[in-house]
């Protein structure tokens, strides 16, 4: 006869098979950056990053030296967490703009082939004349050191092309090994924006260009802009993309639209609003884990504030939970985990926050999830476990 013991374990395992929701809780939240820190006025637009051989977290941000605007003198920040995000080590600054330019950071994508981190920027001049530098630097040890800048502009063109800002992904599927960064183009046309590199980044071509609507006028409130983007790819090779609604097209909701091509064209059937996710005009943090979708943002309409996090088992489509991360001012976010053991069932949002000024800092927030069943509730109820 079983014990009650091995009873029990056979009862978890055999819900684990048949698990519809997730137990998520947020462990802790660390300080990564905050206001005047090395002499820099404000730190923003954080992106989160795991590295391929030694499993440490890296954060990147825009270092804004004299002031929170987005123009100005700007450097690439770094920063590497080697415990899993309790505690991070020394600022370091990977890239400064030139004189009378500013910068856009960024996407960060992990190649898992051939252990490399590259990662993608902007830069032009102060008065956003529509010609801009398209860069990339590449790490082979785990961010401790970087490449020079590699302009790749001769490829995709001049044009405003601003990754992310977030993660790239190196494709799985159907086109395994592509890179695939996306992102969003000019201030006037505006409108979502990929590139692809299917030889591991030596080169690159253009892929999906989405303009907004109508086409390089002025925008209104209300006018259909994609922007900023994050998205995930499915084992079909779909990609589905989470597109910030700068021009508030039909509500302050999130937009979804799907490549059926790995990123090389839009679905224009697939464009729809997610009604589900409340948001001021702000960023999104986007990333699939298995078959969990996760999803970071301001959930309000008209503030940046309340950053909630939000799953999903059907690839965004529907939402089955939700879990306040931070109460107070919010904005920008990033997501993504650390594919290793120690680290499993775990994911790091990195955020911009504070009591009232959402760039006061930016923080990274720690949170364990569990897939559950009521079943499984009941259980670890009924005997504390």
């Amino acid at each position: 006869m079983l014990s009650l013991t091995h009873s029990i374990i056979f009862l978890l395992l055999l819900c684990s098979c048949c698990a519809v929701n997730l137990s998520v809780t947020k462990q802790r939240i660390v300080d990564v950056w905050k206001k005047n820190e090395d002499g820099v006025n404000t730190y923003r637009i954080p992106v989160i990053s795991y590295t391929p051989f030694n499993n440490y977290l890296i954060a990147l941000s825009e270092a804004r030296r004299f002031s929170a605007s987005d123009f100005g003198t700007k450097y690439i920040a770094l920063k590497i967490s080697k415990d899993g995000g309790s505690t991070w080590g020394n600022n370091t600054f990977i890239y400064s703009t030139k004189a009378h330019c500013t910068l856009n950071v960024g996407a960060i994508l992990v190649d898992d082939i051939y252990k490399t981190l590259h990662f993608y920027f902007t830069e032009s001049i102060y008065n956003h004349n529509n010609v801009y530098s398209n860069y990339v630097m590449n790490s082979t040890n785990d961010g401790l050191t970087w490449s020079s800048p590699r302009n790749i502009s001769d490829q995709i063109g001049t044009v405003m092309f601003t990754p992310g800002p977030g993660h790239g992904l190196q494709l799985k599927n159907i086109k395994k090994g592509r890179y695939l960064i996306c992102g969003h183009s000019t201030i006037q046309a505006d409108g979502l924006r990929c590139i692809y590199s299917d030889d591991f980044g030596r080169t690159y071509k253009n892929g999906i260009y989405l303009p907004g609507i109508p086409y390089g006028l002025t925008k209104r409130t209300g006018d259909f802009v994609p922007d900023e983007n994050q998205f995930i790819e499915l084992e079909d090779g779909t990609i589905v993309f989470n597109v910030r609604n700068q021009a508030v097209y039909r509500g302050h909701f999130r937009l979804r639209i799907i490549s059926r091509d790995c990123g090389e064209s839009v679905d224009m059937k697939s464009i729809q609003l997610d009604e589900t996710l409340i948001t001021p005009v702000c960023n999104a943090g986007l990333i699939r884990i298995r078959d969990w979708t996760f999803f970071s943002n301001p959930a309000t309409q008209h503030s940046r504030t309340n950053l909630t996090l939000r799953w999903s088992n059907d690839n965004g489509f529907t939402w089955k939970g939700a879990l306040v991360l931070h109460k107070n001012a919010a904005a920008y976010s990033s997501i993504n985990y650390i594919p290793n053991i120690t680290y499993n069932n775990k994911l790091f949002v990195i955020f911009e926050g504070g009591k009232s000024d959402a760039y006061e800092k930016i923080k990274v927030a720690i949170v364990k999830y569990e897939e559950t069943t009521k079943l499984t509730m009941l259980i670890r109820k009924q005997y504390n476990i």
